[in-house]
């Protein structure tokens, strides 16, 4: 719990977000002071982190509240897609297809809220569960390029 709010006092200083690069939670920012500061108003245990361990947190931190706004848009957006895919879509290849990329999404995202996920690896099957969807929303698709209603 002391990580999250570590991430949360952070985000109170750094409303736009402190930028990506290697390790910049760890090294860039002044861990000992956060940490200091969420033991005097929580009086949590001093441990000191150097990632957040929750995808929400993690873009909060690097991008600020309004990338993290934008993320969870895009996040939101792309469950609903899926989801309406997979009631509405055209045919049953589109329909188990949604389900399964909608069902690999979820998986991810359980993990992504409790452990760092903002790697390359993680990064790499989060960004390919994203343009799977996209491929079956495009494959459901008419040939007029309508697409289904409320996605």
């Amino acid at each position: 719990m002391s990580i999250n709010l570590t991430s949360i006092e952070i985000m109170k200083d750094y409303p736009l977000g402190v930028g990506f690069g290697n390790e910049i939670y760890g090294k860039h920012l002044d861990l000992v002071k956060y940490n200091r500061i969420v033991r005097q108003k929580f009086g949590s245990k001093k441990v000191i982190f150097a990632d957040p361990h929750s995808i929400l947190f993690s873009v909060g931190v690097r991008l600020g509240y309004i990338g993290l706004l934008l993320f969870v848009f895009v996040l939101l957006k792309f469950s609903h897609l899926c989801f309406k895919i997979f009631l509405h879509g055209r045919g049953s290849f589109c329909q188990s297809w949604a389900l399964a990329v909608f069902a690999g999404f979820v998986g991810f995202m359980v993990i992504a809220l409790c452990e760092p996920a903002t790697s390359h690896i993680p990064d790499t099957v989060f960004y390919t569960l994203l343009a799977l969807g996209i491929c079956v929303w495009r494959i459901n698709e008419d040939a007029f390029g309508d697409v289904v209603e409320g996605a």
